[in-house]
């Protein structure tokens, strides 16, 4: 009977950690170059299928979603389009008036912010404005990204 894989917890726990440093930076270059070398495939492969690809989309009558092409040799060729949707904020604002707010809050999705270099700015220009705002915004840290480099 075959025995059960050994599951290692922590395969780096015991490497030094300029050792662990240098299977980062491969592991990035590896990582960088499998990306570029995947963006060069799936562009090749949609500039040979562009034109079926069109087709498939305009007898399906809408632009966006997926669609199948069998490309032969058993293999099939999967294209999925999103749509963009770009709203304009003014005239949703003038839609939004005329609403009453409860319901405004039902329909819209309505998110104010204020850039932190405006914010950063405003105390001295508006202090009033600065005052409202400030009770206004909230902080939260975030976890701590890591990164790793050599001392030059």
């Amino acid at each position: 009977m075959n025995e059960p894989a050994t599951v290692i917890d922590d395969p780096y726990k015991n490497i030094p950690v300029a050792d662990l440093y240098r299977l980062l930076r491969v592991e990035e270059e590896r990582a960088t170059e499998a990306a570029a070398c995947k963006k060069g495939i799936i562009d090749e492969l949609y500039r040979r299928y562009q034109a079926p690809l069109n087709e498939a989309y305009s007898r399906k009558g809408v632009p966006e979603g997926s669609v199948t092409l069998d490309i032969g040799d058993g293999l099939r060729l999967k294209a999925d389009r999103k749509k963009a949707v770009k709203w304009d904020t003014a005239k949703l604002m003038d839609a939004m008036r005329t609403l009453p707010w409860d319901q405004a809050q039902q329909v819209f999705k309505i998110t104010v912010a204020v850039p932190e270099k405006n914010y950063s700015s405003m105390a001295s220009l508006n202090p009033d404005l600065y005052q409202a705002v400030t009770a206004a915004r909230t902080t939260e840290v975030r976890p701590a990204t890591i990164k790793i480099e050599e001392v030059e």
